[in-house]
């Protein structure tokens, strides 16, 4: 998994579209995500919406669950890695 080595406050820089795009490429619903990260829905649609920044265990949960489906976060944006 590659994230952008830039640090916002000490987490990798991924936005909140780019989450948001890396779950529609897997066809995920926020439900689903949440099933496979262990963070609660409400949370990852908080975080989607850019009403809450995530801490730096929710942010890899995250992005673990996204990568292990098939996606990979890159400078600048995300790809499906298959």
């Amino acid at each position: 998994m590659r994230t952008n080595c830039n640090n916002w406050l000490g987490r990798p820089k991924i936005t909140k579209t780019q989450l948001r795009g890396a779950r529609a490429m897997l066809g995920w619903t926020s439900d689903e995500l949440a099933r496979r990260s262990g963070i609660h829905r409400r949370t990852i649609r908080k975080i989607e919406k850019g009403e809450a920044r995530p801490q730096r265990k929710t942010l890899a949960l995250i992005v673990s669950a996204l990568s292990e489906g098939g996606v990979e976060f890159h400078e600048g944006g995300v790809r499906l890695t298959g």
